[in-house]
């Protein structure tokens, strides 16, 4: 890859100093250039799982214009370069590539609390902002479908020749699925939300700036909910902890939600959890390689430690619906 040349592409004209390949992160290649006066984040859309890249970038246009026009908010997102024709990414060959300022952190990450208020002030930036001619399109079909993915499992599995899934499992995540249809149906209402809404995507900032914008499109409060609680969680079980994140949601979204959301919370931490054990859970029988850091083997440590997770979700529903619900009654 030719950096210069690339920066060259958005207008940056400064001689870079260094280049260092970032290695956090699953999907896209990224890679941060210290420039003379500043740094620019660059990255590599992976093509393979983000195939409408156009789409995605679409919304993140989108989101962007959005947050340019609200200055009173505690979040903030990437503002992407642009190259003179316009666009907010650079196409060569099959290659996507686009760019960012770096984003230095204060702190090495937020708190619950902020956590929670910046993913919901970020779905309420976005309603309150968005209008009529505000079209968001599908970037990732069926990102978000348990459903699809477990069906998808189940036929890995049966085609499997050498490695098989528990039955246990497959019953576990068939009742699982009944109970998610039933929450998560048609009549729920749907909002543009992160749908990726992981700790690791926050740079503790002032203000705050959430990044990995890639799947931001419709969905459920729920899904950004349970991703936050499962990823905060995942090394250290805690109800104060899922207490600091929801009372922070509810403040974030200062009374967005309908009654039905917020009974959709709880099943949004299953739903994530669920989800995302049978993906890595995938990824192991079939060799898919969608988690392109991860082996195998380690793709099913992975998936046993969210069925703990699950486990242990499903042990305090009790305690957390009370939380979720003594949160949100405030609002």
């Amino acid at each position: 890859m030719d950096f210069q040349k690339l920066l060259n592409k958005f207008g940056i004209v400064e001689n870079p100093i260094s280049f260092r390949k970032i290695e956090k992160g699953h999907i896209n290649l990224t890679y941060i250039a210290e420039l003379s006066n500043s740094s620019v984040i660059i990255q590599s859309i992976n093509r393979s799982v983000f195939k409408d890249y156009k789409a995605v970038m679409h919304n993140i246009e989108l989101t962007e214009q959005i947050f340019k026009k609200n200055h009173l908010s505690n979040v903030t997102v990437p503002f992407y370069f642009h190259t003179p024709d316009g666009h907010n990414y650079y196409k060569e060959n099959d290659d996507i590539f686009r760019i960012y300022r770096f984003i230095p952190s204060i702190e090495c990450k937020c708190s619950p609390y902020h956590t929670g208020k910046a993913y919901g002030s970020f779905i309420k930036v976005i309603e309150d902002g968005k209008n009529k001619k505000t079209e968001y399109a599908v970037s990732l079909p069926d990102f978000h479908n348990f459903s699809a993915y477990f069906k998808k499992l189940t036929i890995l599995d049966k085609e499997s020749k050498l490695k098989k899934i528990d039955k246990s499992i497959l019953i576990r995540m068939s009742a699982l699925e009944n109970t998610l249809n039933s929450v998560f149906d048609c009549y729920l209402t749907k909002r543009i939300v992160h749908n990726d809404a992981k700790s690791d995507n926050i740079i503790a900032g002032n203000p705050v700036c959430i990044i990995d914008l890639d799947t931001v499109m419709n969905g459920y409060a729920a899904i950004d909910y349970g991703d936050m609680v499962r990823s905060v969680t995942s090394s250290d079980f805690s109800l104060n902890t899922i207490k600091q994140i929801t009372e922070g949601f509810a403040d974030g979204l200062n009374g967005l939600l309908t009654e039905e959301e917020v009974v959709s919370l709880y099943f949004g931490i299953l739903y994530v959890t669920g989800e995302l054990a049978v993906r890595y859970l995938s990824d192991y029988i079939g060799n898919i390689n969608y988690f392109k850091d991860k082996t195998p083997s380690m793709c099913l440590s992975r998936a046993n430690e969210l069925f703990n997770q699950l486990n242990t979700f499903t042990k305090y529903q009790d305690d957390i619906t009370a939380i979720i619900y003594k949160a949100f009654k405030k609002k």
